[in-house]
Parts: C-alpha cells; sequence; structure tokens
C-alpha cells in the first residue's frame, strides 16, 4: 500500500478512535445536536477503518507466514505447501483489501475545507454533507 494511502488511513483511524472518545463523554452525549454530529462522522469512517485494520493484520499474518515457511517449515515439506498455500491466500486477500481500501479511502475520508480529508471535518466541527 502507498505511503500516503497509509497515512490518510491511519489519521481516519485516529480520527474514529478521537470520535469514539467524544461520545462517551457527557457533555457530548447530553447535547443531542453534537452527538448526532459525531455519531455521524464515526460512522462515515467507519467501514473504511475496520478495512484498514483487516488489512494490518493479514498483512501481519502474511510475514508470519512467510517468516513461518523460510524458518520452521524449510525442512518440512508438508508443512512448506501448507504455508505456500497460506501465503497465495494471503496475499490473494491483501490485494482484495487493498483494493477495498482505495475504493472506501474517497467515501470515507470525504474532502474537508482545508486539507482534504475527515480529519478537518471531526476537529474543526465542519458538519459532513
Amino acid at each position: 500500500m502507498e505511503d500516503y494511502m497509509v497515512d490518510k488511513l491511519r489519521a481516519a483511524e485516529a480520527t474514529y478512535r478521537e470520535l469514539q472518545m467524544k461520545m462517551a463523554d457527557p457533555e457530548v452525549a447530553a447535547n443531542s445536536n453534537e452527538f448526532q454530529k459525531v455519531a455521524k462522522a464515526a460512522a462515515d469512517l467507519e467501514e473504511t477503518v475496520n478495512a484498514f485494520r483487516l488489512y494490518r493484520d493479514t498483512e501481519q499474518q502474511l510475514v508470519d507466514a512467510q517468516k513461518y515457511l523460510k524458518e520452521e517449515a524449510a525442512n518440512d515439506p508438508e508443512m512448506a505447501e501448507f504455508a505456500k498455500e497460506e501465503i497465495a491466500e494471503l496475499e490473494a486477500s491483501l490485494k482484495t483489501l487493498h483494493d477495498k481500501a482505495g475504493a472506501l479511502q474517497p467515501g470515507g475520508i470525504a474532502p474537508g475545507p482545508l486539507d482534504g480529508n475527515a480529519a478537518t471535518h471531526a476537529n474543526s466541527g465542519w458538519p459532513r454533507g
């Protein structure tokens, strides 16, 4: 995944966490208009953040499977074959998740008035349409 995309997705994830914390804030919860704005912003980011988290988890599983193949399964042909199959499946999953994250990014990280990302919306209080 490209660095700029990872940076945007990390920013979306951080914003999502901040929004969840805001929703737990008693002052925000007491103000229904504010709570609705925060909840909508969080909902808008949720699918993108979940896809990014799944991508990261799958990427780590791939690293672990490659390490296992290299270090543990090298002397066991049956386990090596199993590890190779696992690696192929994980690589296919990563491609699918990469494509999904790229497709979600424009919708999940809507252009903001200043810098073009959802963090601007959430942190400035600018309502999203």
